[in-house]
Order: C-alpha cells, then structure tokens, then sequence
C-alpha cells in the first residue's frame, strides 16, 4: 500500500513539472501582451543575458540526443514578434531517443538556469528568514533557495550581492521554458511517463523466493524506484526554484516597469496643451505587437521538408 501510495505521488510530481511553468509561463505571457509592449527594449534588455543561455541549452539538447539543428539565433530580439532568440531543429517521431530528447528540450532552459543560479553564481554572507525554517520537500527547499538568492542576496550589505541577486533575476526570468517548449515537452513527455509507468509496474512484480534470481531482481526493483525518487525531487526543487524567480523577475523586472511607462506617458499626455497631437502625427516609438504574426517557431519540423525527418 505505501509503494502504491508512493508511485501516485510521483505522478503527481511529474504532472507538477509540467503544471508549475504552465503557471508562471501564463502569467509572463499576459504580462508580455499587456504591459510589456511599452517598454520592449526594457524587456530585450533583460534577455541579453538569460535569451542566449535559454536557446543554448536547446542547441545542448539536441546536440547530446542526435536532433539536427536547422537554424540558431541565440539572441536576436524583434519588437514586431516579441522573440529574443529561438533554436530551430528536426526529430524522428517514431526515435523513443529523440521522444526522450524532447523531454529533455522541454526542461533545459531550467536545467541550465537552475545550474548557473545554484553553482556558478556567488553565495553572499547574509542569514535571512527563509520562509519555510525546516523545510522537508522539494518545493519548500526550492521556495527557499530561490529566496536566499534574490531576497537574501539583495539584504546582504554587499555590493556582490546586489549583482548576484540581479544576475539571478534576469536568468530566472528567461529560464523558464516557454510555450513552444512545453509543447515539446508534452510530446516526449507521454512516451516518457509510458516508460515510467512500465519501469512502475515492473517495480510491483512479486518475483517468488525460489526463484534464483529473485535476490538481483528485487534490487533492481527498489535501486529503480529509489532513482526514481531521487531524479523527481531534483527535477521539483529545480523547477519550484526558477519558477519562484521568474515570478518576481516579471514582477519587478516586466510589470512594475511596464505600469511605471504607462503612468508617466499618461501624465505626459495630460500635461502637453489641448489640441497638440491634433496635427496628424504619430509616436516614434516602437510598437511590440507579439501576436500580429507568427514568430520564427522554434519548430520541430524540418524546414527543407516540411515535414519532421522520416524514421
């Protein structure tokens, strides 16, 4: 009963990986068609840095799982699209590698920003309050670490600390994946939770005692199950983390920017004489419109072709 019990739990974390950056990634896409189209060259800004580690970890991922790369803009903003940068590439769909590979796709960005954040990135010397003091879970030790570096590296006193807590923010907020690498995700994602559930069902066969090599096969069983485990926490730690700082990057970084443009292009408006933008002139300024066309898709599909590659 508690394998059972066990077993639904990690679908559940799995399910999880998928739900959490389809939260926040909802709330940076209102943010973006709402807010962000006055203050775009803001919004690239903040994707010098985040945008080219972003797409190369998709350019890792397919390198490491044999997809073939058609096209790469590492960063390349366009205010006309709202794109910063994208990787184009080809799979085979009957490949479970590439099915893996596509997976993989799906959480790289998070793989990548969470690995920079956690390890290459200073720790400042600050002791705060963490919001969960004995956390247990993956998500309150991912809250927790995505507060100690941004909060907690901010309130350091250090001037190292206000660079790293920023460095934080603009890799957080580009590391979540986006739409189209959900998407990606979904599809290897199926295959992936097949296997799982067949590895799961294998780890719930009664292999009888007299069986010579029963002993080998119950270790395999709980060495699965124990991987298993294992490779979720990390995977929803990392997740909670990045998605935790990219909601308070778009906050600080996209929403409060985005509102702060409005309300001064407001008070400018009222305070200009009545009739002054009567002559038929328009604003200089750049439009970002990122639904008026379709993007350069980070597609799978093969862009000579048409059609994904044949198995």
């Amino acid at each position: 009963m508690a394998e059972q019990q066990s077993l639904i739990w990690l679908g559940v974390q799995f399910l999880m990986l998928l739900l959490i950056p389809a939260g926040v990634i909802c709330l940076q896409r209102v943010s973006t068609k709402v807010l962000v189209k006055r203050s775009f060259h803001l919004h690239a800004a903040t994707g010098v840095i985040g945008t080219p580690l972003h797409e190369l970890s998709h350019f890792i991922a397919c390198v490491v799982f044999g997809m073939r790369v058609l096209k790469v803009k590492l960063y390349s903003p366009d205010p006309h699209t709202g794109l910063l940068g994208y990787v184009q590439f080809a799979y085979k769909p009957n490949s479970l590698v590439h099915m893996v590979g596509l997976l993989v796709q799906g959480i790289a960005p998070v793989v990548m920003g969470y690995s920079i954040i956690s390890f290459l990135l200073p720790t400042t010397s600050s002791e705060i309050d963490l919001p969960f003091r004995s956390a247990s879970t993956p998500y309150e030790l991912g809250i927790n670490a995505a507060w100690s570096v941004t909060v907690g590296a901010f309130v350091s006193g250090e001037w190292a600390g206000c660079v790293t807590g920023l460095l934080a923010l603009v890799i957080g907020l580009h590391a979540v994946p986006s739409v189209s690498d959900l998407k990606l995700a979904l599809r290897g994602g199926v295959c992936v939770l097949l296997v799982l559930t067949a590895f799961g069902l294998i780890s719930q066969v009664e292999v009888p005692a007299s069986v010579p090599a029963a002993p080998i096969f119950r270790l395999l069983q709980v060495k699965i199950f124990a991987w298993g485990c294992i490779g979720l926490d990390m995977a929803t730690e990392a997740v909670t983390m990045i998605c935790c700082i990219a909601s308070l990057s778009t906050l600080l970084l996209q929403i409060l920017p985005s509102v702060l443009v409005g309300v001064l292009g407001r008070i400018r408006r009222l305070s200009e004489p009545a009739g002054a933008n009567m002559c038929g002139s328009v604003s200089s300024s750049t439009t970002f419109e990122p639904f008026r066309k379709s993007p350069p898709s980070p597609e799978t599909i093969d862009g000579e072709t048409g059609r994904v590659d044949p198995g």
